[in-house]
Parts: structure tokens; sequence; C-alpha cells
């Protein structure tokens, strides 16, 4: 599967972000710093103990935060319905990874 938020693979620091969560990151936060600080500070209180349940629901998938971990639901297309679990260590390395390049490419991500 294609990255999309590295689709000709180059080798940058994006395509280590695991799919699932790159498409998540691609359709859901897009090049919004708000929303990726957002999704950031609520991974945080989730991993904390601040919050036992955190959810978004954006364009393609909802976003289920708990001290077990994240769960991606594709909510439109062919997969409407797919849950993935991905642990909130994972996923918080992803969306800063995401920000930082969103910065350094001046929000071209």
């Amino acid at each position: 599967m294609v990255n999309p938020a590295n689709p000709d693979g180059s080798g940058d620091r994006l395509s280590s972000i695991p799919p699932v969560i790159a498409a998540y990151l691609t359709l859901d936060i897009q090049n919004s710093p708000d929303w990726a600080q957002e999704l950031a500070d609520q991974i945080d209180a989730v991993r904390q103990g601040k919050l036992d349940y955190w959810e978004r629901l954006g364009n393609a998938y909802e976003l289920v935060l708990t001290p077990d971990g994240a769960t991606i639901v594709e909510t439109v297309g062919p997969d409407e319905g797919n849950s993935v679990q991905v642990e909130l260590e994972d996923l918080a390395i992803a969306v800063h990874t995401w920000m930082s390049a969103s910065q350094d490419k001046g929000n071209s991500v």
C-alpha cells in the first residue's frame, strides 16, 4: 500500500508513518497545525490519565482514543466500518512527525 503522506516513497521521515495513520492524518487532519496540535494534546491527555476517552469524527475516519490505544475506523468508501487498532505511542510519534514535517515544508505536507 502506498503511504499517502509519502506517495513517491522518497524515504523521508514521513515514510515511517504507518499507512493507516498517514491516511488519517492526510484526510482528516490535513495541513491544519491547529488540528494536529489538538490531536497531540488529546493523545497526551489520554496517555497521562487526564482523559479516559476522546473521539473525533473527521472527513473519512473516526478516531477513538482510550488508555488501551487508538482505534481508527473508516467511515466512507468501500472499506467503511473497517477498524485498525494502534498504540497511542505510535500515533503520538506519527502526529509529531507530521507536525514537524508540515512546519519544515511550510505546511505543504
